[in-house]
């Protein structure tokens, strides 16, 4: 089990993280390892990337369909972790699809450059994610996400440490159902409107079907309301709170009420974790201002 509000159970088949991103030095997982956990066996050496091959196995043992993070205990797309080991992982989730399996990291390219490396294809219970504090580190990753292929992304803004737009990135609409790639172009539309296809491919993808002899076409031009069914969402689920632990860095609750808002028009779902309110962290939604008494998951 977890105390992670958002999810059911934590995996960490891999656990540690390599420094040289701004935040090794408040990161959760490095104070947690390196202090309360540093007795126990396998973090001998501390917040150094390390391999639990032991706990490969571990989703087989879950019988009931759970929200599942990731290594929530470190980075696993850090270049300390071999290909063969991150392969490993993503097969074990495809294998064992009752859960629903949450991935997330800070480095979007390396997780981008692995994915296609591999070829992977990945099944619609696994969620590519990454995490932004700013609205600069926002748009250095949520691109990089959206370029990623995969059929199911989501957002982390915690530890919110600032004001941060993402609306351009929750109306890109049209990701190819081939190779689960942002189409190109996609997003230069009015805002609030998208542009309805009868087939969402991309160019490269569509050279490929019509060299096989495929007869799918893609057909656009109109345009229709954000709400329309056939609308394929690029972020499926965003995460804000505030930061916690000793030394936090304030988080204005209007900064949190700004993103909720963002998300519900654009009928994205959002779970606000833990609030910033008078100086103190508060996890108890039942303290929460009525309007952000929201903890909603991706469907």
């Amino acid at each position: 089990m977890t105390k992670i509000e958002y999810v059911d159970r934590t995996w960490n088949p891999v656990t540690g993280c390599t420094p040289g991103l701004p935040c090794w030095e408040r990161c959760w997982a490095r104070i947690l390892i390196e202090g309360r956990l540093r007795h126990l066996p396998r973090f001998k050496d501390g917040f150094l990337p390390i391999v639990h091959e032991d706990r490969f196995t571990e989703p087989h043992t879950w019988r009931k369909p759970s929200r599942v993070f990731v290594c929530s205990q470190g980075d696993l797309f850090n270049t300390a972790i071999t290909i063969a080991v991150i392969d490993s992982i993503f097969a074990i989730a495809k294998v064992v699809k009752q859960h629903d399996y949450f991935f997330l990291t800070k480095r979007a390219k390396n997780m981008q450059t692995i994915i296609e490396l591999l070829g992977l294809q990945l099944t619609d219970n696994i969620y590519l994610g990454v995490s932004a504090e700013n609205q600069k580190f926002a748009d250095e990753r949520i691109p990089l996400l959206l370029e990623t292929p995969a059929k199911k992304r989501w957002v982390s803004l915690e530890p919110l440490l600032g004001e941060v737009n993402i609306s351009k990135y929750l109306i890109q609409p049209w990701i190819c159902e081939y190779c689960y790639r942002q189409i190109p172009g996609s997003n230069n539309l009015p805002d609030d409107w998208i542009t309805v296809w009868t087939s969402c491919i991309c160019p490269e993808c569509q050279k490929k079907i019509e060299k096989d002899g495929g007869i799918n076409k893609v057909v656009g031009g109109a345009y229709a309301k954000i709400t329309d069914p056939r609308c394929s969402k690029p972020i499926n689920w965003v995460v804000v709170g505030c930061e916690s632990g000793k030394d936090r860095r304030p988080c204005n609750i209007e900064w949190v009420r700004d993103i909720v808002h963002q998300c519900q028009h654009y009928k994205v779902p959002v779970f606000v974790k833990q609030l910033d309110i008078d100086g103190k962290v508060v996890r108890d939604i039942n303290k929460f201002p009525e309007d952000l008494r929201i903890r909603e998951y991706p469907k």
